[in-house]
């Protein structure tokens, strides 16, 4: 399956949190969200370090080498960027 967000508005970390938001359970490697993103690599590279920031902590890497949303930047993708969850 191929993932694609469809707007083109949005920061990679934006762009991100949606892919993980849709990943769900499933969760997402750093080469999917690559593959999937919108955004170059370096773009890729440092929101996840943002989003993974133990100051922020929006994203976890979990010991599987896998992505997903904290349970609080879940509830706020619904909530504050529910207009911008379409996928292709």
């Amino acid at each position: 399956m191929y993932w694609m967000v469809q707007r083109t508005d949005l920061w990679a970390s934006e762009e991100i949190l949606i892919l993980l938001h849709h990943a769900g359970e499933n969760e997402f490697s750093r080469k999917e969200l690559g593959k999937y993103g919108m955004h170059d690599p370096p773009g890729i590279t440092g929101a996840l370090k943002a989003l993974t920031a133990s100051a922020v902590r929006q994203v976890i890497l979990r010991t599987s080498g896998r992505y997903r949303l904290t349970d609080l930047r879940s509830e706020y993708l619904r909530e504050g960027l529910s207009d911008k969850l379409l996928l292709d």
